[in-house]
């Protein structure tokens, strides 16, 4: 079989497309591959029980009246009910679906209060943590401070 001048050249250029390719570094392999990233960290400072606390920065405000160390908020995590997350704070209880676009506030029998989700806020850290199960669900037969 004969070569003509066209089929050398092709020859020649798989040729060094081959050597080419044999110098590239390879992938690593699946064992020597980075383990994935851990989990999303927690937002809540502390936990006292069932109880985890989040804690803002001090505003100009606070710091004309001479406050020295920011407010905490505790929440609980109630769990999830009928797809919504839900939060208690102060006697109240917040709701939001995931993705969170409106937070819901039951303060009362009959007055519901709507906020924008905003996740650097403090309700909207503590319910960031609740969608990345960073929160374990409040079980009233442990008592207010956790345990049996």
């Amino acid at each position: 079989m004969r070569l003509t001048r066209g089929s050398s050249v092709v020859a020649l250029g798989a040729i060094l497309v081959l050597g080419v390719a044999a110098c590239a570094p390879k992938a690593p392999r699946h064992r020597d591959a980075q383990p994935p990233p851990a989990a999303t960290a927690h937002n809540w400072q502390y936990r006292v029980g069932q109880d985890y606390a989040y804690q803002g920065e001090l505003s100009d405000d606070q710091r004309k009246a001479g406050q020295t160390r920011p407010s905490v908020q505790i929440y609980r995590y109630l769990g999830q009910r009928g797809g919504a997350y839900e939060l208690r704070f102060d006697g109240e209880t917040a709701s939001c679906a995931n993705p969170c676009e409106t937070i819901y506030i039951h303060a009362g029998l009959f007055h519901v209060e709507r906020l924008a989700f905003d996740p650097d806020t403090l309700l909207g850290a503590a319910f960031t943590d609740a969608f990345n199960g960073q929160l374990a669900v409040y079980d009233p037969a442990k008592g207010d401070d956790g345990r049996r």
